[in-house]
């Protein structure tokens, strides 16, 4: 059976210099994808599915049940739930196809004060509120690694969720251990 734990659990530190960093529950990732022709339908079926609007390129909607609806690419999806959530919409394979991710993506959050400051030090792409609010979401690059971070605020404070394949867990850490240095 594979080892549903975080590759983070154990090696993060919270609290420090306002800058809170946490192991989130493994749970589940699905991705969605569809064909340039069967657009609309599927994101129709997909966020008549998930229970809420779909969003547009580049954001998330956070559905009733707690899952996140996320547009990740112009024809793809990602739907982030508790594990052993199903797929909420498998297409046909001649209107696009589903894939469980669940165990290709490890994942930190990050929160408090300094937590976008942090985050600067990182990515390439703007962090301000009026660029990237609450349920946007970004890919970029961070050293040798794609790098995907969600924004999902919690009680109306910023907290970005940072998501790389699993075989760079321990580069991501370290890159966020050695930024945190920074800040005390």
């Amino acid at each position: 059976m594979v080892e549903r734990a975080s590759p983070f659990a154990g090696t993060v530190q919270t609290g420090r210099s306002n800058i809170e960093v946490s192991a989130p529950e493994r749970g589940s990732l699905w991705q969605i994808a569809c064909w340039p022709e069967t657009f609309s339908s599927i994101e129709t079926d997909l966020a008549q599915a998930c229970g809420c609007a779909a969003p547009g390129p580049g954001e998330a909607v956070k559905i009733a049940d707690g899952r996140f609806l996320i547009r990740i690419e112009p024809l793809k999806w990602w739907v982030l739930g508790e594990d052993g959530a199903d797929c909420p919409l498998k297409p046909e394979a001649d209107a696009g196809a589903w894939l469980d991710m669940s165990h290709d993506q490890a994942a930190i959050d990050l929160g408090g004060s300094h937590a976008r400051d942090l985050l600067k030090r990182m990515v390439s792409f703007d962090l301000r509120d009026t660029a990237f609010p609450d349920l946007r979401f970004g890919s970029t690059t961070l050293h040798h690694m794609f790098l995907k971070v969600l924004r999902h605020d919690d009680g109306g404070a910023p907290r970005y969720r940072l998501m790389v394949m699993r075989s760079y867990a321990d580069d991501l850490s370290e890159i966020v251990a050695h930024h945190m240095r920074h800040f005390g």
